[in-house]
């Protein structure tokens, strides 16, 4: 089946260049990355596991800058 796909041209480089260093077309590269990605199991997210930041400190004052708050969030991974 054709299908057309945008990828960031980064991406798209360096999935290029690695079937160069495979020695297989892209085509081939793609196909086995996607039947790769199959073979996994479904992650599934239990909220349980997942610590959020608070925004306040229970006196109703906020302490996240909301203005900043997802890089601030994405700084403690």
């Amino acid at each position: 089946m054709r299908t057309t796909v945008d990828l960031p041209d980064e991406l798209f480089q360096q999935l290029k260049a690695r079937a160069v260093q495979e020695q297989i077309s892209l085509k081939l590269l793609i196909e086995k990355s996607g039947y790769e990605y199959l073979r996994q199991p479904l992650r599934r997210w239990d909220a349980r596991d997942v610590t959020l930041p608070s925004a306040g400190d229970g006196t109703g004052r906020v302490l996240v800058n909301p203005a900043t708050w997802w890089d601030d969030i994405n700084e403690r991974e």
